[in-house]
């Protein structure tokens, strides 16, 4: 077997994970064209409906500088970036992802001063729902 071979395991799964992260990668700028309202330019969209596309990453938010509402339940969401999501935002519903590390999701979520309406159920933080009531109450 030649040395540095493509068929050695380790670059097989290398190349395998660089293909599954362009996939996603597709994915989500192919949901993104699909929920933006045809012909309406990225920074007058209001609304977006991200919802059960099995994202495992947020696609960019940042062009969406007037989004108000933004729908991204049952997805495989394990972290949200700090700094990424449009901080014109009021509704948000994060329903049914795998978000697991609570205060870094609220971190995440704290600089969303418009946010009015926040939704966390059925993900895998381990606080109780009290305390994950508590602590979003504060945001």
């Amino acid at each position: 077997q030649r040395a540095g071979s493509a068929g050695c395991p380790s670059e097989a799964l290398r190349a395998h994970e660089r293909s599954h992260e362009q996939s996603h990668d597709q994915r989500a700028a192919a949901a993104l064209a699909l929920a933006s309202p045809p012909g309406a330019p990225p920074h007058q969209v209001a609304q977006l409906d991200l919802a059960s596309l099995r994202l495992a990453s947020l696609p960019s938010l940042l062009p969406f500088a007037s989004l108000r509402r933004l729908f991204l339940r049952d997805n495989h969401l394990s972290s949200l970036p700090y700094g990424e999501l449009p901080h014109t935002l009021e509704t948000l519903d994060l329903r049914r992802n795998r978000l697991s590390a609570l205060q870094e999701t609220l971190d995440a979520l704290s600089p969303l001063n418009a946010l009015q309406e926040l939704g966390l159920e059925e993900n895998l933080f381990s606080s109780t729902g009290a305390a994950l009531r508590m602590q979003v109450v504060g945001i």
